[in-house]
């Protein structure tokens, strides 16, 4: 994500003033604005013109959010307080926002067969949810706008012009669809055919989408090899692909990304000669998945299914470690649990080396978010747990550190109080997280947990559901902890859902593995420690070009009143009596 900044963008006082509202409530952190309103912003930054005029406001909010329970920001009061008036269509369960001349509406990207309203608890709108909009999401631009008082996002042109590609020709309309192909036809004069053919190489579409684009093509003018280019896709040859890859165009890199930082190195060549160190052939087709901490590519291969290539981030972990967490993912496989466990080469090895970095492939596997708003799969999901933990305990990791509140809280709340937090914070900070971690400490002594190897990070982000089973992925923070930290990220909602949760999950957990519920007691010290790692995380990495551009919201006096706020919070949160099991 490329982020540009401008002291103003040529929106009429209205479409600014609502923009502006949204992204105050921190809207753009998690969405996207959509439709004809993004070519003002193409205009500021690319110089792309395009007259219109709509005053429809479309944005695009993030699926995953739905199975978020926390409260971020009412947007339908906000929008009421800019005089908007809700209406919601009861047959359709459609919700928009109108004022005299102007209308706002949600959308979010379908998953499977959704239905015609996806509720969007965190800002407490309903969406609708329409296909492709995922490509919108590929490749974001953020915009820091001077009179806009924040940050804004708005897709690429190349991801928007493929996007209305695709969607022209499923209009009911003809007037949408002349609309949309005059958009594709003005984008077309920015967007290179290899800038558009780099996109739609990520992309697995059906043959009637491919329809959908060849038909785009023609109508507006596009050279005919490139139609066809983007409709056949034929696979690469084992005799071209090395001529293929010089071609390959790197991702645009934001202002800040630095040359010296390793990572830079990571071009989609490198990522192609590392995985063919291994004895594979690549096809040249190289995607980036959203990953921080490490890269991680899906990486095509001649004959065979793509595969992950993981590569890790220089001095996290020792090659033990890492080898640790591989071993505990093998053994867990070994015993016909659920996960994704990675490749080992002729020697059995599962860690590569290869000029400087280290890296580890695994086996591609799909799967959709988990709704842990169904208790049934809560059930299934503490199954699992129950059989891993019944493997984790017994024996303890030699070389992967242990969860605990020297490390997750005092070493990081130290290092953001000297060396991070602005200094109009830092008291407050200091204070906080002194008497936050006192009490957890205590807690910690009164409650002597047992440790047992965990996955460390088990929340929905981590658990992919297939063939109705969740699956277990990413152990890169597998560590020694309490049973209890791998069960607390499942919960959410209010008290009385957070126990219906936990029955289900703790009722699944016993069928394999004893739980201890005096555990339950550190449900608020691990949040707490959670939090404020987090937090130093993010700070320790923000030289890291990707972190800026993903994380735009952090280090921002947004950011710090709020974590102020939830510190305090936390604090309460301790005072107040455990959950407990019927």
């Amino acid at each position: 994500m490329t982020i540009f900044e401008c002291e103003t963008v040529p929106l009429p006082p209205s479409v600014e003033k609502a923009i502006a509202r949204l992204a105050g409530c921190g809207l753009f952190e998690y969405g996207l604005i959509g439709g004809s309103w993004c070519f003002p912003f193409y205009d500021t930054i690319i110089g792309i013109k395009y007259n219109f005029r709509t005053l429809d406001l479309d944005f695009m909010v993030d699926g995953a959010l739905q199975h978020r329970k926390k409260i971020i920001r009412d947007l339908e009061a906000e929008l009421e307080d800019e005089g908007f008036i809700s209406t919601i269509d009861y047959a359709t369960h459609l919700q928009k926002f109108h004022t005299a001349d102007m209308e706002v509406e949600f959308l979010t990207p379908r998953k499977g067969n959704q239905g015609k309203t996806v509720l969007i608890r965190p800002f407490n709108i309903t969406a609708q949810p329409l296909p492709f909009l995922n490509i919108l999401f590929s490749e974001p631009l953020a915009l820091k706008v001077t009179s806009l008082d924040g940050i804004v996002r708005v897709p690429s042109p190349r991801s928007m012009l493929l996007h209305k590609m695709i969607i022209a020709h499923r209009r009911t309309k003809e007037s949408k669809k002349s609309k949309d192909l005059d958009q594709c036809k003005v984008l077309s004069l920015y967007c290179s055919r290899t800038e558009v053919q780099e996109l739609v190489n990520q992309q697995k579409f059906g043959r009637n989408t491919w329809k959908s684009i060849t038909a785009s093509c023609e109508i507006i003018g596009i050279d005919p090899p490139f139609a066809q280019k983007v409709r056949l896709f034929p696979s690469v040859s084992q005799g071209t692909s090395r001529l293929l890859r010089n071609q390959v165009i790197p991702k645009k890199e934001t202002p800040m990304s630095a040359s010296d930082h390793p990572f830079h190195r990571l071009t989609p060549a490198f990522v192609m000669d590392a995985v063919e160190s291994r004895g594979y052939r690549c096809d040249c087709r190289t995607l980036a998945l959203n990953s921080y901490e490490n890269r991680v590519y899906q990486v095509g291969i001649e004959e065979g299914q793509p595969l992950i290539a993981k590569f890790y981030r220089p001095g996290r972990w020792s090659d033990a470690q890492i080898i640790e967490e591989h071993e505990f993912s093998t053994e867990l496989a070994e015993h016909d649990l659920p996960v994704v466990a990675p490749l080992a080469d002729e020697e059995n090895r599962t860690l590569s080396h290869f000029d400087g970095f280290r890296f580890t492939l695994y086996p591609r596997k799909g799967g959709h978010a988990p709704e842990f708003d169904n208790l049934d799969n809560l059930l299934i999901m503490g199954r699992l747990l129950g059989r891993m933990h019944r493997i984790g305990a017994l024996r303890p990791f030699e070389h992967r550190p242990q969860l605990s509140s020297a490390d997750f809280g005092h070493a990081a709340a130290e290092w953001i109080g000297e060396h991070f937090i602005p200094g109009e914070y830092r008291d407050n900070y200091c204070a906080l997280t002194h008497d936050l971690l006192q009490g957890i400490d205590q807690l910690m002594t009164e409650v002597t947990p047992r440790v047992i190897r965990t996955h460390g990070d088990c929340h929905a982000g981590n658990v992919l559901w297939r063939d109705d089973a969740p699956h277990l992925v990413d152990l890169d923070d597998a560590r020694m902890a309490p049973a209890v930290q791998d069960i607390w990220m499942m919960l959410s909602g209010e008290r009385p859902r957070q126990l219906a949760q936990l029955s289900e999950i703790v009722e699944g957990y016993n069928e394999f593995h004893s739980f201890n519920p005096t555990e339950l007691r550190l449900i608020e010290a691990l949040r707490s420690l959670r939090i404020i790692h987090h937090s130093a995380w993010l700070a320790h990495r923000w030289k890291d070009p990707a972190f800026p551009t993903a994380f735009p919201w952090f280090n921002t006096p947004r950011f710090w009143d709020g974590h102020i706020l939830e510190l305090r919070e936390q604090i309460a949160a301790l005072r107040e009596p455990p959950l407990q099991l019927a």
